[in-house]
């Protein structure tokens, strides 16, 4: 159980890894750049390319058929992120609003079958590229991404073109992936996040398609057919309509060559004139009520905004910035610290590129505390004083503006959010296709930089006056479900009389994009600095404090992250969640500043800590602007060292971990992973997440804490690293003087022994959420993350899930009618013996099959040895993770700080790499009947199966390996209380 991603690859290992990889070189024929054209690109000579940009290693070109296409060449990892969007979301659905056909398109094109391949095909091609795949719907546009190795870029772009131009819309796949989405329907029903935006979205919208979700309507999806989906792909699925970029370690040259002979015999075609209504602001907007898996109370007020990049749209991004960024702003400050009315508290500004948005705050309301007004309130009146409360400094800052120095500290949050940008292909990828679809301009975020920074606080006062009305209030309250109810699955809504509004055309077609992109890209700009790494070079301070520094210039800014020995491990029987609760309390102040001048002093240099523990350790993380290195380190130190630690603070805390802790249990995988967790690890730490155990927090007090953070507190024990555009031995000064009167050793350095053997059990768990079912096969103990037999384990992960192809994602994804949505295969390991998992949700009725279907999957893993080419593929995908998830500086600080921590040395990257690449299929089989064993199989569902069907499930229909589960009750699930 590591507290972060387990990558074990470090920079300058990329070369070890390459040469593992098998090259595929699909880049085909070579076509000749044609010059740029100044006519418009239409359906004319197909080998006549118009190139709008060509600097700074990035290249923007129009195919003849109106496609946009534009690479950005990065050298930061050897990794490429191949996206394309077709701008063809929920809201353009025509005349099949509300039935998601969009949304039900992204899952039958993505890895389906083609003209050109089968479904089959696909998912083996994909695999032995090590591909992760993903696709997204949105209201305005669908997106469809590969991210793999950069040996491996023209087959990720041969794949996603083919999805999008070739796709067959194959029969078994239609029938199939209706059921997933059902079961998706279910998952969603009575998420919190899902039904707070489907009730904004139908108080905001009164006729627009926005105000439908973006999956439909259960009952009007259902009614899809096969030949509907075909139409609509024909009709919408068109190159003017789609725009594709690739980021990574690539020939740019090379890649337009490639989409340019793909596309160019495949021309533009008529798209069809999306009609909007223009709709008038509604005023006294009735309140939305819903109920939804939730312990605590949610509003949410909103009020209608504006359209992307128009005027006040800035302003009133930083006037939510000034509202809740940080523990400084003034709704948190205020209503959450202050009169402690809430659990959480936020602001955000929401606009789009094809209409008005909103902006809003969002509250949680906490618990009401004995003796204090609101504990002989009503829920009702209770709600009237958080909106009042939130109203009170809405109003102040109508009446009175924001302060220039809130103004500033705002505008640096977003200048030092734009510096530490753009450090991973996948994200400059996503970046660059919003950036040319909403606003046309690949450099927007600079441009926007410069905006936010001519804004004043007369600007932010005027954005305020002009949207925060009320009698343009929109209200959404979520509740808690009654006790033995379900959610409900939402309907359309009546509708007005079109007739009574207006309407304007819409036209998506990528001409005026074109246009737009050429007027702006021919102003000069200054081209970006090349990035360069040194070696890492290493320190020890007199009290014993490891050091680790990674100078590179990838962005202007870096990361320290200081890892110690602990966490959940340190945590004393009874005091499950007492590392966290230090954690929490170390924002709240220091021997030299107030939780609220910390805060600040932050926000003033655009600079983020946070702490945090997890099963091994606890934590500090910093990022921030290369120029502000002293302070921040500085800062750092006191957050570590000096905590105040005082008394008055910790009860509001100790309500805010509660209120964390019963919210993890609002989601299915939240508490189905608890139950996990409890059957696995019984009385060890481990049996609990890093946040804690809620009786444990309510007992803790403020001198328990103090005594952990004096007791566990010591230089050995800790690892401190630091990546980015820094000066080494700037940075060594600067930790001398800041951690250098740390003690040397704690007094207290014992960590929890090894987790007691469970004996393989079956067991139900009843779960208060209606028309839910979840399960999971945990097995193990499995090895320590120094074990030589790590590596097998993480590839045993990826021979189980990987989408599309892995053994247990066939099973319940890719085969028969769609057993489940979500499936997973890892492993959960750390400086103790961890577990394997394979989890998956599912329908209540099909549960049982599903459950079947991973038993079965797991015995044919002990029965024989998986293919070469399994193998192959597994591996394939363990290495791709590896390098995308080393991108980052976090990334990279947190991986160099942990392998030092857990004594993995400086060649542990080497050593993972070799250990994947010796496996074989034989050797992998030994590790999977040598640690697959000792079978706990959980079912949590909302009401239980017959003893019988579930044993034979849970037995995958063979002898069972467990204790008899009819010597059991079906568990009820303990909620938030039992964790």
């Amino acid at each position: 159980m590591c507290n972060q991603r387990c990558s074990r690859l470090s920079g300058r290992c990329f070369g070890t890894l390459l040469a593992m990889l098998v090259s595929l070189s699909l880049l085909g024929p070579t076509l000749v750049r044609a010059e740029p054209n100044p006519a418009d690109p239409g359906q004319g000579d197909q080998k006549n390319v118009r190139i709008l940009q060509d600097r700074d290693g990035r290249l923007i070109a129009a195919l003849p058929n109106r496609m946009i296409v534009a690479i950005q060449e990065t050298r930061a990892a050897p990794v490429v992120s191949v996206r394309m969007v077709v701008k063809t979301g929920s809201i353009y659905e025509q005349e099949f609003i509300g039935a998601g056909l969009s949304h039900y398109l992204e899952h039958l094109v993505c890895g389906g079958t083609t003209t050109t391949r089968t479904e089959a095909e696909g998912a083996r091609l994909l695999s032995s590229i090590g591909g992760q795949i993903n696709a997204t719907t949105g209201l305005d546009r669908v997106n469809y991404f590969i991210h793999t190795t950069r040996d491996h870029a023209a087959t990720a772009i041969d794949l996603v073109n083919d999805w999008v131009a070739n796709c067959t819309i194959d029969e078994a796949e239609f029938l199939r992936e209706k059921q997933v989405i059902n079961s998706e329907f279910a998952m969603g029903r009575g998420d919190p996040g899902r039904v707070l935006w489907r009730n904004t979205q139908q108080a905001r919208f009164q006729l627009h398609p926005a105000r439908h979700p973006t999956i439909g309507y259960l009952d009007e999806f259902n009614q899809i057919t096969r030949e509907q989906l075909i139409e609509f792909f024909k009709r919408m699925y068109v190159p003017n309509n789609m725009v594709m970029v690739v980021v990574g370690d690539v020939d740019r040259k090379a890649v337009l060559e490639q989409i340019a002979e793909f596309w160019k015999d495949r021309p533009a075609r008529d798209l069809p004139t999306i009609r909007f209504p223009v709709e008038e602001v509604a005023e006294h907007t009735p309140t939305q009520e819903a109920r939804a898996d939730v312990r605590a109370t949610r509003l949410r007020l909103a009020w209608p905004g504006t359209v992307t990049n128009a005027e006040h749209d800035y302003a009133l991004n930083l006037l939510a910035s000034v509202l809740s960024s940080g523990d400084a702003s003034r709704l948190v400050r205020s209503i959450r610290d202050e009169q402690r009315l809430v659990n959480t508290i936020s602001a955000g500004n929401i606009s789009f590129s094809w209409g008005e948005g909103f902006f809003s705050v969002d509250a949680e309301l906490a618990s009401p505390r004995t003796g204090t007004p609101q504990a002989d309130m009503s829920l009702e009146d209770r709600l009237k004083e958080v909106e009042g409360a939130i109203m009170a400094e809405l109003n102040k800052v109508i009446r009175d503006g924001v302060n220039e120095d809130e103004l500033a500290r705002a505008k640096r949050r977003v200048r030092a959010s734009v510096a530490m940008s753009g450090q991973s292909a996948q994200g400059l990828a996503s970046s660059l296709a919003w950036n040319l679809i909403t606003s046309a301009n690949p450099d927007h975020l600079q441009d926007y930089v410069e905006a936010i920074n001519k804004l004043t606080t007369r600007d932010l006062q005027i954005a305020a006056e002009k949207f925060i009305r009320a009698d343009r209030t929109m209200r959404i309250v979520l509740r808690p479900l009654e006790p033995g109810t379900a959610a409900v699955e939402m309907t359309r809504p009546e509708e007005p009389d079109p007739s009574e509004f207006k309407f304007i055309d819409v036209d998506l077609d990528n001409r005026l994009l074109i246009e737009r992109l050429q007027e702006k890209l021919e102003r000069p700009r200054e081209d970006g600095r090349a990035a360069d790494s040194g070696q890492i070079v290493e320190h020890t301070l007199d009290n014993g404090l490891r050091v680790l520094i990674r100078p590179t210039t990838l962005v202007p800014a870096a990361a320290a992250h200081f890892y110690q020995s602990g966490g959940l491990l340190a945590d004393p029987q009874g005091s499950e969640g007492l590392a966290g609760a230090l954690a929490w309390m170390k924002m709240r102040g220091t021997r030299e500043l107030s939780a609220d001048q910390l805060a600040r002093r932050l926000d003033e240099l655009g600079a983020r800590i946070s702490t945090g523990t997890g099963y091994n350790t606890h934590y500090a993380q910093a990022d921030f602007l290369s120029g502000d290195m002293r302070q921040v380190l500085g800062l750092m130190g006191e957050v570590i060292l000096h905590p105040a630690l005082r008394e008055d603070e910790w009860p509001n805390v100790q309500r805010r971990i509660i209120a964390a802790l019963d919210r993890r249990q609002d989601s299915w995988s939240g508490e189905l992973f608890g139950h996990i967790r409890r059957a696995v690890y019984g009385d060890h730490p481990w049996a609990f997440e890093p946040t804690g155990r809620r009786e444990a927090i309510e007992r803790i007090t403020i001198d328990d804490i103090r005594r952990f953070h004096r007791d566990r507190l010591g230089a050995e024990q800790a690892v401190l690293a630091v990546v980015g555009d820094v000066d080494p031995r700037e940075v060594i000064e600067t930790v001398k003087a800041v951690f250098g009167q740390m003690p040397r050793s704690a007094p207290i350095t014992e960590l929890a022994g090894l987790p007691e053997p469970r004996q393989p059990l079956a067991r139900q768990v009843v779960t208060g959420k209606q028309n839910t079912a979840a399960g999971a096969v945990v097995l193990g103990p499995i090895p320590t993350r120094t074990d030589e037999d790590y590596a097998a384990m993480a590839v045993m992960g990826r021979v189980l899930s990987r989408f599309p192809s892995g053994r247990l994602t066939e099973a319940l994804r890719g085969e028969g009618p769609g057993l489940a949505y979500a499936v997973w295969a890892f492993q959960q390991t750390g400086l103790r013996p961890g577990h394997f998992n394979m989890a998956f949700n599912s329908l209540p009725e099909k549960s049982p099959e599903a459950l079947r279907q991973t038993v079965r999957v797991y015995r044919q893993l002990l029965d024989a040895p998986i293919s070469q080419e399994e193998l192959d593929h597994a591996r394939a995908m363990v290495l791709t993770g590896e390098f995308l998830n080393s991108q980052s500086l976090s990334d990279q600080a947190s991986e160099l700080a942990l392998d030092e921590l857990y004594g993995l040395g400086r060649n542990s990257s080497e050593a993972f790499l070799e250990a994947v690449g010796r496996l074989t299929p034989e050797k992998l089989h030994e590790v999977a009947r040598k640690y697959l064993v000792n079978p706990i199989v959980i079912l949590m569902i909302d009401q239980p199966l017959d003893p019988e069907i579930f044993e034979r499930a849970a037995a995958g229909d063979d002898e069972p390996l467990w204790v008899p589960a009819s010597e059991e009750q079906p568990e009820v699930s303990a909620g938030a209380e039992g964790y």
